[in-house]
């Protein structure tokens, strides 16, 4: 059964443990969260509802590996990044 509503619950602080389980979001919950989680990005770090922004993003990152997983790259892939990062031309 799909939840629509998801109370955010931290474990101890620095654990990044939370309490729920993100396989039973709704596509309407994940884009609310997300939302949250944008909103309280935005408010100064001295608000005290920026607390829920860790745990909050814990799930977030869980539940994006799962439903929006991203594969490793080809070895030529790889390579090209590499290159790049080290300031190489890159083969056209």
């Amino acid at each position: 059964m799909a939840i629509d509503v998801i109370d955010v619950k931290a474990g101890a602080p620095g654990t990044g443990f939370v309490e729920a389980d993100t396989t039973t979001w709704t596509d309407a919950a994940y884009r609310r969260l997300r939302a949250e989680a944008e909103t309280l990005m935005n408010l100064e770090e001295s608000d005290p509802r920026t607390d829920r922004l860790d745990p909050l993003a814990d799930l977030l990152v869980t539940y994006e590996a799962v439903h929006f997983p991203i594969g490793a790259p080809s070895p030529e892939a790889m390579e090209a990044f590499m290159r790049e990062a080290r300031g190489e031309p890159t083969a056209k």
